[in-house]
């Protein structure tokens, strides 16, 4: 037997329970102090040395006096626990009582009392022979009580409890009766339930220990819990009702919980003495009443299964989830003067689901998913209380009509006279694009827009005309933090930067917001970054997959060229429409909040379904892999708005407009200024019809423009 072997017999003897596995060694009740919850820690160090702690506080050297063990017992003994070594026996007494007296003295000198024992509980078994006992000492002098189990073995009686479950209190008479058993928390209390006429019963050990306890004496049986009136007691009430309900047969179980007694900690016992002045049969009968108007219990507890797979999780406003369409959003809401923010989740059905104070709303539990959106967005991205409130009553946008109000958005600021196509066809591409990034969830792949030009020709303009109707979207500067752009990103928002050349020199971001910026075109994509938790760290994963629109003098470089779609942009010739600010909300041909709302709950109604339109686009379209990307999503919206909503050739025009893109492709994303340049030399090379020629800036730049207006 080694040095651990003893401390913990040590343990056992004076405490009379078995010490605990906890981790890499022990845990047991001190003995240094009056110990009710195990808080003595116990471990072998690597040498082999005994390691104690109390986390009461205790020091060694009066755990040590406890135990009557010297500091050299703990260190590494020269032999070792041989394996398949029998456990030591307990030492057993002649009789209980002399049990019951060596545990007096002992435990006495421990904590340097003298005790007495004052309370005796003993347990039989169906036979009605002791065979379990529960002691009570209390010092002479006052101090806090010890409570100490003893069991019969071999005709004696040994420090302990047994091996195996422990017996209900007063079992006999409870397989012999027939009718309601009452369980209670405590022998006093079983006790005083048995004086007042109720076989009543208890488990040994106090509310931590139900399952230690045989309840199969009750299977089928109608039992009432009383636990006592803490939160402890609860728990103890839970704890046996779910023993007592698995059960075969399992028993029927009310809990019930006594009127007027409000202090923490109350009993049944101060219940009678609330009632002294009532007979038992009068405080017997009260009791039945209030078992007899208490609903059985019925055990709620979950069962712990495996999963094939995660569970689904809202993580994103707009999430398509088996079957069902859910738009999460957070709403104003006023109770008398006080005015907060509720996250409200709307279903396509038009039911919403909120926390409590939300008017006409569904609890969170019959939601049956979980929400994981700890960010709030931009409260004027979201989804309005009146738009909330419209979609709930049954009113619901009309595509076509909500269509042409974005058309008339972009349109009313955008100027492309000399783009990839007519003013018409962009105009219906940057709105399809729009209403795509609403319904982003039913989508494999989102490409980006690319607007291109020179200074001063739209580029920013529309970036902040598609992030004003997009889903959440937001105009990036370079000032944006990467903390800001994940947590916008990770939600799906439409992300617009400005100045896409800052964004592509990898000398002048940092690595991580680049990567963050440049990656997710499509659904699955993730970037994982490193977080403090707690002492340590974590690693968090981040769905990028989002709307991206840059903005640049410079095209984009191969890899992000094929997932994007150029949008060559040239100064307007349109003096009114070029001075038109987005940002001027009474200049918009029609009211921006309004069309949000709309927005979302089109992308709501029409989730479902865009899957279809994106498979059946991708099947019509002569295009193909990473040419078709960038267009696939504008391609499924413009299809599902001419078939089912009247939108006449929107789609037609679109994917007429994505073929002649790619075949002119080449051109558009040569178009360099250095290229330019040099035909506009030898454009006014050609007219001159001469060797030497001597132009001016003036003419080699009304030469670029004529070239770059003719393209």
């Amino acid at each position: 037997m080694n040095n651990l072997d003893s401390v913990l017999n040590k343990l056992r003897e004076l405490s009379g329970r078995e010490t605990v596995r906890s981790g890499s060694g022990f845990k047991a009740c001190c003995p240094a102090h009056d110990d009710a919850n195990p808080s003595l820690s116990i471990r072998e160090d690597k040498n082999g040395k005994v390691l104690l702690r109390c986390h009461a506080g205790c020091t060694n050297e009066a755990i040590l006096s406890a135990l009557r063990l010297e500091a050299k017992d703990l260190l590494a003994a020269s032999s070792h626990k041989q394996a398949g070594k029998t456990k030591k026996r307990p030492h057993a007494f002649l009789t209980l009582d002399e049990a019951i007296e060596s545990v007096r003295l002992s435990l006495g000198k421990a904590l340097h009392q003298e005790l007495r024992t004052t309370t005796r509980y003993m347990y039989q078994d169906n036979s009605g022979t002791d065979v379990f006992a529960v002691l009570r000492f209390d010092p002479v002098e006052g101090g806090p009580k010890s409570y100490r189990p003893f069991h019969s073995s071999d005709g004696g009686w040994c420090i302990g409890d047994p091996e195996g479950l422990l017996p209900l209190y007063n079992l006999r008479k409870v397989t012999t009766s027939t009718g309601r058993i009452y369980v209670v928390e405590g022998e006093k209390c079983a006790d005083l339930c048995n004086g007042l006429g109720f076989t009543s019963t208890t488990s040994a050990h106090g509310s931590q220990s139900a399952g230690k306890t045989d309840w199969s004496p009750l299977a089928g049986r109608d039992v009432v819990i009383i636990p006592d009136n803490d939160e402890p007691g609860k728990m103890y009430a839970a704890d046996v009702a779910r023993n007592l309900t698995m059960l075969t047969p399992p028993a029927r179980v009310r809990i019930v919980s006594l009127p007027d007694v409000t202090e923490s900690g109350s009993d049944i016992v101060d219940y009678r003495k609330l009632h002294e002045k009532k007979s038992s049969e009068e405080l017997r009968q009260m009791i039945e009443a209030l078992a007899e108007n208490t609903p059985e219990w019925a055990n709620n507890a979950p069962i712990a299964v495996i999963l094939d797979e995660a569970p689904d999780i809202i993580n994103r406003p707009l999430r398509l989830l088996s079957g069902n369409a859910y738009l999460v959003s957070w709403v104003h809401v006023q109770s008398g003067t006080d005015q907060v923010m509720k996250r409200v989740v709307l279903r396509n059905d038009g039911k919403y689901f909120a926390e409590e104070g939300v008017p006409g709303a569904l609890p969170f539990s019959d939601l049956g998913l979980k929400v994981k959106m700890p960010t709030v967005p931009h409260p004027d991205s979201l989804l309005s209380g009146a738009g909330l409130k419209r979609y709930a009553d049954g009113v619901r946008p009309d595509p076509a009509e909500v269509l042409n109000r974005v058309r008339a958005v972009v349109g009313h600021f955008m100027d492309f006279s000399h783009s990839i196509g007519t003013q018409s066809d962009l105009v219906d591409l940057v709105s399809c694009y729009v209403m795509a990034s609403y319904q982003l969830d039913a989508f494999s792949v989102i490409g980006y827009l690319w607007p291109n030009a020179d200074k001063g020709s739209g580029k920013t303009k529309l970036l902040a005309v598609v992030t004003a109707l997009g889903c959440m979207g937001v105009l990036v500067t370079a000032g944006g933090t990467f903390a800001s752009l994940r947590d916008l990103a990770d939600y799906g928002a439409v992300l617009g930067f400005d100045d896409a050349e800052n964004v592509m020199d990898s000398k002048r971001v940092d690595p991580d917001k680049r990567t963050l910026l440049l990656a997710g075109n499509r659904k699955g994509s993730y970037v994982t970054l490193k977080e403090p938790f707690g002492d340590g760290w974590t690693t968090r994963y981040i769905h990028v997959f989002c709307p991206r629109l840059f903005s640049a003098i410079n095209l984009p470089d191969e890899t992000l060229g094929s997932r994007t779609i150029v949008v060559p942009l040239l100064r307007s010739s349109d003096k009114i429409k070029a001075n038109r600010d987005p940002s001027d909300v009474e200049c918009w041909p029609t009211p921006r909040r309004p069309l949000v709302d709309d927005l979302w709950l089109t992308g709501l109604e029409s989730l479902q379904k865009m899957p279809f339109y994106d498979r059946k686009a991708a099947d019509i379209v002569p295009l193909a892999g990473r040419v078709l990307e960038p267009w696939r999503a504008i391609l499924a919206v413009a299809l599902w708005l001419q078939t089912e909503h009247g939108v006449t050739g929107i789609f037609d025009r679109l994917s007429t407009l994505a073929i002649k893109y790619q075949r002119d492709r080449v051109d558009v994303e040569e178009t360099s200024p250095v290229r330019v340049l040099l035909l506009a030399v030898y454009r006014i090379l050609n007219a001159a019809g001469l060797d030497l020629v001597e132009f001016t800036p003036t003419q080699v730049t009304d030469a670029m423009n004529s070239i770059a207006r003719e393209e």
